[in-house]
């Protein structure tokens, strides 16, 4: 009898807030020497998971794998998310997301 074909598939949902939690995943899998690209067969995405995964996959062969977790969360912290003056000036957006200045700036 022949033995079934092992399928290894990622999933990464919605809700803003959730594209941090899914980058830091994607950066610990690449910290453990995991490729996710050659790794999963599947990638289930939905909402920000699907930005997140297609930003993440948009990466060529010369980017580092270890690099891609850290492009990506470029790409949303300087393209997609609001600063902290623009939440400053719409305050009810500050529930949407973080503030990634001063999430940034206590970490350095």
């Amino acid at each position: 009898m022949e033995e079934p074909m092992v399928k290894r598939a990622i999933t990464l949902g919605g809700g803003g807030p959730a594209a941090g939690l899914h980058i830091g995943v994607l950066e610990a899998i690449a910290a453990a020497d995991i490729k996710p690209k050659i790794t999963f067969d599947v990638w289930a995405l939905s909402c920000i998971g699907a930005w997140v995964g297609i930003v993440y996959n948009q990466f060529g062969d010369e980017v580092e794998n270890k690099d891609r977790a850290e492009l990506t969360y470029q790409f949303f912290k300087n393209g997609v998310f609001r600063d902290d003056e623009s939440y400053e000036r719409f305050p009810i957006n500050t529930v949407f997301g973080p503030a990634w200045r001063k999430q940034h700036k206590a970490s350095e």
